[in-house]
């Protein structure tokens, strides 16, 4: 029984605070956010054409999914006004927020993603392959709170396991989590990429834990907690070496796009997609512009720890701020039950 939160896997958590937008608590920014995917426009083909478009999605609306309709819309928008971008960080954290938003909709194999490791303005961090190895690494966690549940005696009957704390196994999440943001993308800073949210619930934000990056240290030393034996079985020999407040190998590089400028649409000015059990016809924007554009070899953009743009709901164009949610506000969202308390 894991009382506390119930979890679908560590994505549905992460898209849950994501997706939730309350004024209650500002949670971390991380490559899982959904209202507002940082995107870019000044080094689209037709820049104010994709900023126009972005911004004109509107996500608070009488229809049944706005979120991921609106997704969907702007991932047309960038395939036609910013096609040059396709395999940015910018466009390839699009679609993760799209493929771990609408977990209620089949993830779709959405054009240029994931892209080819060589491509030309190719995002430095495999945006993909941190989705498909921070699922893994989290799949222990809900392992843990059950074994640890057992070992006190809560049962499925037992209301109490709702507040029982599970330090041990927060702290080894958070190692597991840094393991794998290393793992996959050892020169990128794994805070705004997700592990800064994840401390933010896990760690900070578990008071009945009484949890700390501090505490971590001591908790899974030698003796004290195995994160293997509690279910880990992903990175569990070196989760104490992460679960500190500055782990081992912690990088402070920014992901960035890499490989030079991609001057030619992929599939020709005019090519076709079959997404969300529809066909639809894309037309590249200012193909020739792009052509003659001179732009520098590498260009850093992506960054997700500065201002945001877009429209987020009740929000300004522009700057606006990480999201934030109610501890309520949390419960029911993608079939997850978790409550901040």
């Amino acid at each position: 029984m894991i009382c506390k939160r119930t979890i679908l896997g560590g994505l549905v958590v992460l898209s849950a605070v994501a997706r939730a937008q309350q004024d209650d608590y500002p949670f971390a920014s991380s490559i899982f956010d959904r209202v507002n995917p940082p995107f870019t426009f000044t080094e689209c083909a037709a820049p104010s054409e994709m900023q126009t478009c972005w911004e004109s999605q509107n996500y608070d609306n009488e229809y049944l999914n706005p979120l991921c309709s609106g997704l969907q819309n702007r991932v047309q928008c960038a395939l036609t006004n910013c096609w040059n971008r396709v395999y940015s960080c910018d466009y390839q954290q699009l679609m993760v927020a799209y493929n771990t938003s609408c977990s209620d909709e089949a993830t779709l194999s959405l054009p240029f993603f994931p892209p080819p490791a060589d491509a030309a303005e190719v995002c430095s961090c495999n945006l993909n392959n941190v989705v498909n190895t921070f699922e893994k690494a989290s799949s222990g966690w809900p392992r843990c709170v059950q074994k640890v549940q057992d070992e006190n005696g809560i049962t499925d009957d037992d209301d109490s396991g709702e507040d029982f704390p599970t330090p041990g196994c927060d702290c080894c999440y958070y190692g597991v989590v840094a393991a794998a943001m290393y793992d996959t993308c050892p020169d990128q800073n794994p805070g705004p990429i997700a592990l800064d949210l994840v401390r933010q619930i896990y760690i900070e934000q578990n008071p009945t834990g009484n949890n700390s990056l501090e505490q971590c240290a001591s908790r899974l030393a030698s003796g004290n907690f195995s994160c293997t034996d509690y279910g880990f079985n992903l990175y569990g020999d070196n989760a104490t070496d992460y679960a500190k407040p500055t782990p081992i190998h912690s990088a402070t590089g920014n992901y960035s796009d890499i490989n030079g400028v991609l001057k030619t649409p992929v599939s020709g000015a005019t090519y076709t997609f079959t997404g969300w059990n529809t066909t639809y016809t894309i037309t590249a924007a200012s193909v020739e512009a792009v052509a003659t554009r001179s732009a520098s070899a590498t260009k850093v953009s992506g960054s997700i720890t500065g201002s945001v743009t877009g429209t987020a709901i009740g929000g300004p164009s522009t700057g606006a701020a990480a999201p934030t949610m109610s501890a309520a506000a949390l419960i029911g969202l993608s079939g997850l039950a978790f409550a901040l308390l």
